[in-house]
């Protein structure tokens, strides 16, 4: 059971981190507000760190995986914003 529970949680992480890498790939700077393209840093920071933890077999906490949790149900929730081209809230002004 702790196998199955530390593959998912790797199989997450590396969602979270490939979609953050999206989406950090299709913010420009030229365009596009540096917030956003920070917003995403972190969260691929946090999802990567929690992968290399879970890669090692260390515990993770409770928190943490509510954090991730968090993380791709934002990015869940926000998919068909992205489609195409960033959302024009992280259009700079």
């Amino acid at each position: 059971m702790i196998d199955i529970m530390k593959w998912a949680g790797i199989a997450v992480c590396a969602v979270v981190l490939a979609g953050c890498i999206c989406r950090i790939d299709a913010l420009r700077p030229q365009t596009n507000k540096a917030g956003w393209s920070y917003l995403y840093i972190l969260f691929a920071v946090f999802a990567g760190g929690v992968l290399i933890d879970l890669s090692l077999g260390h515990a993770v906490d409770w928190y943490v995986a509510a954090g991730v949790a968090g993380i791709l149900a934002h990015m869940a929730l926000t998919r068909r914003l992205w489609r195409g081209s960033p959302p024009l809230e992280t259009l700079r002004d």
